[in-house]
C-alpha cells in the first residue's frame, strides 16, 4: 500500500513536469507563429520577407521547437515504458503472493486432517473428550 502510494506521487510530479514541459512547448509555438503570421500578411500585400536573417532565425526556431517535441516524444515514451514494466512487475507480485497463499491453505487443510487423526487415534486409546466436543 505504501509503495502504491509512493508510485503515485511519482506518477503526478511527472505528470506535472511533462504538463509544464507541454505549456512551455506551447507558449513558444504561440510567440514563434507571431512571426509567420507577419510574414504571411507582407507576402500577401506584396512585400515579401526578403531578410535572410529572419528567414534563418525562423527557420532554427522550427528546428529547435522540432527538436524539443522529438525529446518530448522520447520521455513520454520512456515513461510509458517505465509504467508497462511497473504493471507487469505487480502483476509478478500479485502472482507469487496467490501462489503463496494457495500453498499456505493446503498446508493448512493437511495439518487440520492430521491432527483430527490423532485426535481420533488419542480418544480411541482413552483420552478424554473435552466437554465442548461431546455431543448431547
Amino acid at each position: 500500500m505504501a509503495q502504491s502510494r509512493c508510485e503515485d506521487c511519482i506518477e503526478a510530479v511527472q505528470s506535472a513536469f511533462y504538463s509544464h514541459r507541454l505549456h512551455e512547448t506551447a507558449l513558444e509555438l504561440r510567440t514563434e507563429r507571431m512571426p509567420r503570421s507577419c510574414w504571411l500578411r507582407q507576402s500577401s500585400t506584396g512585400k515579401p520577407l526578403r531578410s535572410r536573417q529572419n528567414k534563418l532565425k525562423l527557420r532554427s526556431i522550427v528546428v529547435a521547437q522540432s527538436e524539443a517535441l522529438i525529446k518530448l516524444a522520447a520521455e513520454v515514451s520512456d515513461l510509458r515504458k517505465f509504467a508497462l514494466v511497473a504493471i507487469d512487475d505487480a502483476r509478478g507480485e500479485i502472482r507469487t503472493w496467490k501462489y503463496g497463499a494457495a500453498y499456505l491453505e493446503s498446508q493448512r487443510q493437511l495439518d487440520s486432517r492430521l491432527l483430527e487423526t490423532f485426535r481420533q487415534k488419542a480418544y480411541r486409546s482413552g483420552a478424554d473428550i473435552p466437554d465442548l466436543l461431546k455431543k448431547t
